[in-house]
């Protein structure tokens, strides 16, 4: 996991660095980082992007905030096997969702990343029948790529395999948007 995300970083933090946003490698709890956010007397951030390791930013001129409209509390790949989240800090369901997955999550024993509880556990406090008033449906091909449903172009590649190959195709991706963006992003 280390190799991916040295490979991922450079342009993840290219990104980040173009948009004036921070860029926090963490490994561990999604709902203990958001939990800390929303406790903050400062309030700084608007938004949260989770990606997972293998996760490459394309479009480092695109601004990820755009995919998630701000009456949204999250936006996530459909389906959501890529483990992207994306979560509006400053939606009025922020609190009480993060609290309530928290609580499922010690119910059941779940990895802190699993997208599938809480999505279960928006939909659970959400008053529509369906989840369509809190969750922003991204979509995400079969080969990884994530965009905005409405738009033609992809902002977001993950990789699956750990395998030489995908590694090489990982490290080529990266190196191709570097290349692109340089001198935004390092290219060595």
């Amino acid at each position: 996991e280390v190799i991916v995300v040295e490979i991922t970083s450079r342009p993840n933090r290219a990104y980040a660095r173009q948009w004036g946003r921070n860029y926090v490698r963490y490994k561990g709890c999604w709902n203990d980082v958001l939990d800390k956010l929303l406790n903050n007397a400062k309030r700084q951030y608007d938004a949260v992007l989770f990606l997972p390791p293998d996760a490459v930013i394309m479009d480092l001129d695109y601004d990820l905030l755009q995919l998630i409209p701000s009456d949204k509390l999250v936006a996530v790949p459909e389906p959501c096997g890529t483990g992207i989240l994306l979560f509006n800090l400053h939606h009025e369901q922020a609190k009480e969702v993060v609290s309530s997955w928290r609580e499922e999550l010690s119910c059941h024993n779940e990895r802190c990343q699993d997208l599938r509880l809480l999505t279960e556990t928006i939909q659970s406090l959400d008053d529509d029948d369906d989840d369509s008033s809190l969750i922003y449906r991204l979509h995400a091909t079969e080969n990884g790529f994530v965009q905005r449903i409405s738009e033609p172009t992809y902002c977001i590649k993950c990789y699956t395999g750990q395998q030489d190959s995908e590694l090489q195709t990982l490290q080529t991706t990266a190196d191709a948007v570097c290349y692109r963006y340089y001198p935004k992003c390092e290219v060595l």
